[in-house]
């Protein structure tokens, strides 16, 4: 190789290694900001599944106290009803 070729070779290199240290920061912040950004998204969706797993295991307690309730309570004045068995229709032809 000769001189020329090998100063040029050097100009390229400083342009890549300078091109590479100014453009490193901001990727740099960017990956992080995109892991923050999935750290805090981590934290608010558990907490969100946290609420709802605490209001639907309330309502299931509420509805079952209810249901509890009505069943414990029969109706005073609750009579035995008697029905019929089905009847099968007869084909004319």
């Amino acid at each position: 190789m000769n001189r020329a070729r090998k100063d040029r070779a050097g100009i390229v290199g400083l342009g890549v290694a300078a091109c590479a240290a100014c453009c490193a920061g901001p990727i740099i912040a960017l990956i992080g900001g995109i892991a923050a950004l999935g750290a805090i998204s981590a934290v608010f969706v558990g907490a969100v599944a946290l609420v709802a797993a605490a209001l639907i295991g309330g309502m299931v307690l509420l509805t079952r106290r209810r249901r509890g309730r009505a069943i414990a309570c029969p109706a005073p004045f609750a009579t035995a009803v008697t029905v019929d068995g089905p009847r099968r229709r007869v084909r004319q032809t």
